[in-house]
């Protein structure tokens, strides 16, 4: 292996060691990992031209592809409740005031 010396801003230097650690990696291995990448960029778009050549004509869409459709929302969060997702009206109390949820905060 060859050691090499580059320079770049001292704030993301820090901060890519930060992220580093709480991976439990280190800024080389990354480092290494993305040029790897960057160095094999070539090889692999030649091989997705290859792949893209050898479908043609083997591979047929009846429709339009789009991006799947997005996720519902999730459940409002309870700060009370230590994140957990507030309850809806409803259930034993039958959502009127006074029942047995009453007091609890965010949802009973």
């Amino acid at each position: 292996m060859k050691n090499i010396t580059f320079s770049a801003d001292e704030q993301c230097i820090e901060a890519a060691r930060a992220r580093a650690k709480a991976e439990h990696t280190a800024c080389n291995d990354q480092f290494r990992i993305w040029l790897s990448e960057y160095a094999r960029k070539h090889e692999r778009l030649a091989d997705q031209d290859w792949l893209m050549q050898d479908l043609r004509g083997k591979v047929r869409v009846g429709r339009k592809l789009s991006p799947p459709a997005a996720p519902p929302p999730a459940a409002p969060r309870c700060p009370r409740r230590g994140g957990v997702p507030a309850r809806s009206g409803g259930g034993a109390s039958g959502g009127r005031r006074g029942g047995p949820g009453r007091g609890r905060g965010c949802g009973g």
